[in-house]
């Protein structure tokens, strides 16, 4: 009897920490003796509550953080989708992220995925895609200083009527260039007023 006790206890210890390692983290081995063996089965229970205490809190912690990034993603869009200007990065291959402004579909359309900056922007200009591709291989070579290479970036595009202007601002991560902002402005009221002052500064000079 004795004998038969001792194996149903181990076999009951034994489930209990195969239940436990597979991810029921609620089992227990509860009151199992007051010998070895139940010493065996509180050290497992005090040790299984400590893992549970400990997970709970990882779970609240990763969705508080998760909350956070969602917050900060919606007010990261929310300006975005509100910015006169139109704002996307891009990594060093002058692939798309997903992240840009509804101004930026608005003028060129919705990019398809894995759309690079050169097929987009240049998809009704092969000289600008072409200058895009170049300016993403120097780039990539990091030879020059990258203030000179951001310089030898395209920055006009006359499209549909409208004239953009491009800027692109580094973004670096641990010392390194990761990415570029890349911003497009409609610069088409600035031109036409420009256009106009000096027709009318012509007109002046002819009367």
């Amino acid at each position: 009897a004795l004998s038969k006790n001792i194996t149903s206890r181990v076999a009951h210890i034994s489930a209990t920490t195969k239940a436990f390692a597979a991810g029921s983290m609620a089992v227990r081995v509860g009151r199992a003796g007051s010998d070895e063996l139940g010493e065996l089965g509180e050290s497992f229970d005090d040790m299984a509550d400590q893992l549970a205490e400990l997970n709970a809190n990882l779970e609240a912690t990763v969705e508080k953080r998760t909350q956070e990034l969602r917050q900060r993603n919606a007010a990261f869009r929310l300006i975005l989708d509100n910015a006169h200007d139109g704002m996307l990065s891009v990594d060093l291959n002058g692939l798309i992220s997903s992240e840009r402004s509804a101004a930026v579909d608005r003028w060129f359309g919705t990019p398809g995925a894995g759309a690079t900056l050169p097929g987009y922007l240049g998809a009704e200009n092969p000289t600008l895609a072409a200058e895009l591709e170049h300016s993403f291989e120097e780039l990539r070579a990091d030879i020059m200083p990258l203030d000179l290479i951001l310089d030898q970036f395209p920055r006009r595009l006359v499209q549909g009527g409208l004239h953009f202007q491009f800027e692109y601002q580094p973004i670096v991560e641990d010392g390194r260039l990761s990415r570029l902002l890349v911003i497009i402005s409609d610069v088409t009221s600035e031109i036409e007023n420009r256009r106009a002052e000096a027709l009318q500064e012509e007109t002046v000079r002819i009367f």
